[in-house]
């Protein structure tokens, strides 16, 4: 699946460059929390993002417990709305924004289904686009009873594990997951170490295709050179097993890239692994192409010379 990590400041400092070789495709950076705290690290990790490829995305921790109601949830998402703009360009490119419902208080139901809808109330209308929900069974168990009223947005799960395929039911089987937090730290970190991180990091998966997450962030579509007899750009990662075989036969035909993009039977495998990135991006390297995992017109150019 299509992975991605999530971030705040406990992360330091962060090289997306090398994270975005390293396999991931998305990154969420906590905005803020509660009615007046901003993570002192998002503004510079919201601008690191922006210098690559990888799609990026807010979110906002809820403290119910401290403001209870809609009227605590819409306050919080004033606080969150500022931010957000204030951070400038939360359109194409960026994933929903993203409220935290994970802390347990004392309200039941009755106040926090209210408080949940107070915040997208106002960050959608502040923001003018549709929000998403990340939460656990539990908590959405125990604190909204099970709830399936929010149902229609966007479902970032947590549910750590290594054996299973997916996460737990949710709101009683009524709310399909998008993104997926499978891996943490300590004991969770099930994926282990992201290059360009310091230690543990969360790591998510997108329930979907390339183009369906691309939807999902807004992106504009890119141009269909199908009918022009031209090369598709395609990003390697998500490039079908077809078009990545090609891309490993004119890496090897040019030097680039080590026995290991061929499988048992001598031929390019279709994999794009870490050696395969690793020879796409010392090759777009060469030919001076922006995006390393993308197979762009400068790079068809040089693998096709």
């Amino acid at each position: 699946m299509i992975q991605g990590i999530d971030i705040s400041r406990h992360q330091g400092s962060v090289d997306f460059h090398k994270v975005e070789r390293d396999g991931m495709r998305f990154c969420f950076c906590k905005a803020t929390e509660g009615a007046d705290y901003t993570d002192p690290s998002v503004a510079v990790y919201w601008e690191g993002l922006l210098e690559t490829s990888m799609f990026r995305g807010l979110y906002h921790f809820a403290r119910p417990d401290l403001r209870p109601g809609r009227s605590g949830g819409e306050r919080e998402g004033r606080h969150f709305a500022r931010v957000a703009k204030e951070l400038g360009h939360y359109q194409n490119g960026c994933l929903p924004a993203m409220l935290d419902f994970e802390k347990y208080s004392e309200s039941d139901g009755k106040e926090n289904i209210p408080w949940i809808q107070g915040w997208l109330d106002v960050v959608e209308n502040e923001l003018g686009r549709p929000a998403g929900i990340y939460t656990g069974s539990n908590i959405w168990k125990y604190e909204v009873s099970d709830t399936d009223q929010f149902s229609d947005r966007t479902l970032w799960q947590v549910d750590y594990t290594k054996t299973r395929s997916e996460p737990k039911t949710i709101a009683n089987g009524n709310w399909r997951w998008s993104f997926w937090q499978w891996s943490g730290g300590g004991d969770y970190a099930y994926h282990g170490p992201v290059s360009g991180t310091q230690g543990a990091v969360d790591v998510n998966r997108f329930n979907g295709t390339a183009v369906q997450l691309n939807d999902l962030a807004m992106s504009p579509a890119p141009p269909d050179t199908s009918s022009q007899g031209l090369m598709p750009i395609v990003d390697i990662r998500t490039a079908d097993q077809s078009t990545v075989m090609i891309v490993q036969g004119l890496l090897l035909s040019h030097g680039f890239g080590p026995a290991g993009l061929v499988g048992k039977d001598g031929l390019p495998d279709g994999i794009p692994g870490e050696k395969t990135l690793a020879a796409l991006s010392a090759f777009n390297t060469v030919v001076d192409s922006p995006i390393a995992t993308e197979v762009g017109p400068r790079t068809w150019f040089g693998l096709l010379s």
